[in-house]
C-alpha cells in the first residue's frame, strides 16, 4: 500500500477485492468451530465491504460538504451495528 499511498481510490479497490476474497473463503470453508462464529464472520466481512464502498465517495471526486457530512453518519451508523 506504500507505493499507492497517493492513490487512496486504488487502496480502497484492494481493500474490496481482498475483503471479498476473503468473504469467499468463510463461506466455501467455514473455518470456525460453531455456525454462529461463521455467521458473525460473514457479517463483519459485509460490513467492511460496504464501508469499504463508501470510502470512495470520501476521495476526492466528491466536493460537496452536506453529502459527505451524510456520508459519515451512514458510516457512524454502520460502526453503531
Amino acid at each position: 500500500m506504500i507505493l499507492i499511498a497517493d492513490y487512496p481510490f486504488f487502496q480502497i479497490i484492494i481493500l474490496i477485492h481482498f475483503s471479498l476474497f476473503n468473504l469467499i473463503y468463510l463461506v466455501m470453508v467455514k473455518p470456525f468451530d460453531t455456525d454462529k462464529n461463521n455467521i458473525l464472520e460473514v457479517f463483519n466481512e459485509i460490513c467492511i465491504i460496504t464501508v469499504a464502498y463508501i470510502f470512495i465517495l470520501f476521495t476526492d471526486h466528491y466536493d460537496d460538504p452536506n453529502l459527505v457530512s451524510n456520508i459519515g453518519w451512514t458510516l457512524v451508523s454502520i460502526a453503531i451495528l
